[in-house]
């Protein structure tokens, strides 16, 4: 089949020795991690990298929920630099102390509070915060299951790669939303 470009692509990869471009989404998550400080002008998160990040090496819910793991590491409230976003949202969307406390409970807010507040002074959807808690709540699978081998017919590395692609999409979106908030207040008039 003359028009067939992905059998041209298979026979040229297979039998003409070409190189193949792979789209890896695992590595568009770490490379989106260790730019969203420099990206944002603040350290939002505390470390950039962890070395035990990988694809789930079975097709088990097990091994989906162990990698889902490592990636929240990296982007969850643990992570997540709570004085560096409060200083944040002070000096660049006038926020003052009582922002970051519930009114009922009196309760400081959580890092995931916190981040839900930039994106609602940026004005854009709160994609970011719900592709953190979607891969929180893949993570928390191991904790709440007595059995983890998943579904039949399942495919957890298309699963995982789909929460990798879902959060340097959302990181993406959250920076150019910051970044374009921040030019409009700065903008004349």
């Amino acid at each position: 089949m003359e028009d067939d470009t992905e059998f041209s692509n298979y026979v040229n990869v297979v039998f003409g020795g070409a190189w193949h471009d792979f789209n890896d989404p695992l590595t568009d998550f770490t490379n989106a991690i260790s730019n969203i400080n420099d990206s944002l002008g603040f350290e939002l998160l505390g470390k950039s990298s962890n070395q035990l990040i990988h694809v789930p090496a079975e097709n088990t819910e097990r091994a989906y929920s162990e990698a889902c793991g490592e990636l929240y590491k990296l982007i969850g409230n643990d992570n997540l630099q709570t004085k560096n976003m409060q200083k944040f949202m002070t000096t660049a969307f006038g926020a003052t102390q009582a922002d970051f406390v519930h009114t009922e409970s009196g309760r400081n807010k959580s890092q995931r509070q916190l981040l839900e507040m930039i994106e609602d002074f940026a004005g854009i959807e709160h994609r970011l915060t719900s592709a953190i808690k979607l891969l929180g709540e893949a993570r928390q699978i191991l904790a709440h299951r007595v059995d983890v081998q998943g579904e039949p017919g399942q495919i957890y590395v298309d699963s995982f790669f789909e929460q990798c692609r879902r959060v340097s999409s959302a990181i993406e979106y959250f920076c150019e939303g910051v970044r374009r908030q921040l030019e409009s207040r700065k903008a004349p008039g």
